[in-house]
């Protein structure tokens, strides 16, 4: 996997999600599961769900995670926030 290319992808969908909403984001509570094609044309996979962080109706905790289906599917590149329920992110 070529991690500098799966990182642009992470982080490109890291800040898409970010600016959604706190209901919108309660969706991925069913993990949802998209194929992206990087620059190289290399397609990756892209895995992204929610969780509660503590307590249920409180945070939500979001992580994605990316793979290219190769070895690297069996620990794959993860990364994620947190989001409050009035919408504002933890540590930032």
């Amino acid at each position: 996997m070529d991690k500098q290319e799966a990182r642009l992808l992470l982080d490109a969908e890291l800040a898409r999600l970010r600016v959604m909403t706190y209901a919108d984001l309660r969706n991925y509570f069913d993990e949802e599961h998209q194929e992206m094609t990087g620059p190289s044309g290399k397609e990756y996979q892209v895995e992204t769900l929610a969780v509660w962080d503590r307590t249920p109706e409180g945070d939500l905790r979001i992580f994605v995670s990316i793979d290219d289906g190769g070895l690297r599917a069996i620990v794959p590149m993860t990364d994620g926030f947190i989001m409050r329920p009035d919408g504002s992110l933890v540590g930032e």
